[in-house]
């Protein structure tokens, strides 16, 4: 992932009784009573502070990906220095998962770049199955770990850099992308690859053989990908490349492609007829395009005026999973100075804006809870905001 930095900006909860907790590398201050953060003109959605994570000055990194367990009580943090750290939902650090043999506040050659939770529905009925976590990092390693146990579960070594993943709705599948510009479907029970889609070859499915013919395809590396949550025989990915596209694993190819956003980060988003992209540039990061097209739907104003001077380059961008169709967007990324830097938008009311989180350092990741009524979102410096969404 590209080097992520940005100005700061205060990252204190002002007025309100607060509680810490302490760990051996982990602050927490939570909300008693809860602090609006903004609400809309228009728009009945207010966000509230629920707490702030806040790592120890000592040690140094990033939170490069973060994910709500299925039933939403636990909250996996992959971060550069090697670790993944397993949160509970008043900021509780419940366990550290690690590969690394560094010490705490030593740096890591392994950084998770990826961490995905298995699907509920995919559980064969035995606790062994259940709270698993795909782990994917920079070193091309693919892990899985029994977050229950803290045990590491089983590795596999891909020969690239890998930047994203995700899994099929069943968790049957789950696909990776990164450095070498293609998709790589695996088999979740048998723990294999079984396919590939990208430029140069089109489709190859194990027992099958390879689909022939050149097929459009990314030409750099891929920083995001998702599984259509209704179809999991689309997959929507994007990268540095400037390029979205949107695959259909019947055909084995890319069916057509959105040119323009230069994705860095996991910030594509795919529900219902609608892809969400947040671009790595000033102008215009934020977009809404037509699946079924693949034409633009529109521009999500990230500033609330033309005079507005504080850039913001994104790297997370989501839908909110609510039960309706159309309702929440978030964002976030790094800009200049004093530039705040993670967003919420609400579509019912023509993408008003409904809230801007104080997350110091820059936004690098971001997830909804399965409920779309938490959002959290973690930075460049280690630490995770997380706010309450009410009045949906």
């Amino acid at each position: 992932m590209q080097s992520k930095s940005s100005g700061r900006s205060s990252s204190k909860l002002k007025g309100k009784k607060t509680v810490e907790l302490a760990s051996k590398e982990t602050k927490y201050k939570r909300n008693r009573d809860a602090e609006t953060v903004f609400g809309a003109e228009g728009s009945s959605v207010e966000l509230q502070h629920e707490l702030r994570i806040r790592k120890n000055a000592t040690g140094t990194y990033s939170v490069f990906s973060l994910k709500y367990s299925p039933d939403g009580t636990l909250l996996a943090a992959g971060c550069s220095d090697g670790r993944i750290r397993i949160y509970n939902n008043i900021g509780e650090l419940e366990g550290t998962l690690a590969s690394t043999t560094a010490g705490p506040d030593e740096p890591s050659s392994l950084q998770y770049m990826s961490v995905r939770w298995r699907p509920v529905d995919s559980d064969s009925g035995t606790n062994a199955s259940k709270n698993v976590l795909l782990a994917c990092s920079a070193d091309g390693s693919i892990e899985h770990w029994h977050v229950s146990s803290r045990k590491r579960i089983h590795t596999m070594q891909d020969t690239c850099e890998i930047y994203c993943s995700d899994f099929n709705s069943s968790g049957s599948c789950f696909a990776t992308g990164g450095s070498d510009a293609t998709i790589k479907i695996w088999d979740e029970y048998e723990r294999v690859h079984i396919s590939s889609l990208s430029a140069h070859r089109a489709f190859e499915y194990k027992g099958t053989g390879a689909v022939s013919g050149e097929q459009a395809g990314h030409g750099n590396r891929i920083f995001s990908l998702q599984y259509h949550p209704e179809d999991s025989n689309i997959i929507v990915s994007g990268g540095w490349d400037r390029s979205v596209y949107i695959w259909d694993l019947r055909s084995g190819h890319a069916e057509r492609n959105i040119f323009g956003p230069q994705i860095a980060g996991d910030s594509v988003s795919v529900k219902g007829q609608q892809i969400l992209t947040g671009a790595h540039r000033i102008q215009d990061p934020l977009e809404l395009w037509d699946l079924g097209s693949g034409g633009l739907i529109e521009k999500v104003p990230w500033f609330n005026s033309a005079s507005s001077q504080n850039p913001c380059k994104l790297y997370a961008a989501q839908l909110s999973p609510s039960i309706s169709q159309e309702r929440l967007i978030a964002a976030g990324g790094c800009g200049g100075e004093n530039a705040t830097a993670a967003r919420v938008f609400d579509q019912k009311k023509q993408n008003v804006r409904v809230g801007v989180v104080d997350v110091s350092n820059g936004v690098t990741s971001l997830d909804f809870d399965p409920s779309g009524r938490k959002l959290a979102f973690g930075s460049a410096d280690g630490t995770i905001v997380v706010v309450r969404i009410v009045n949906l």
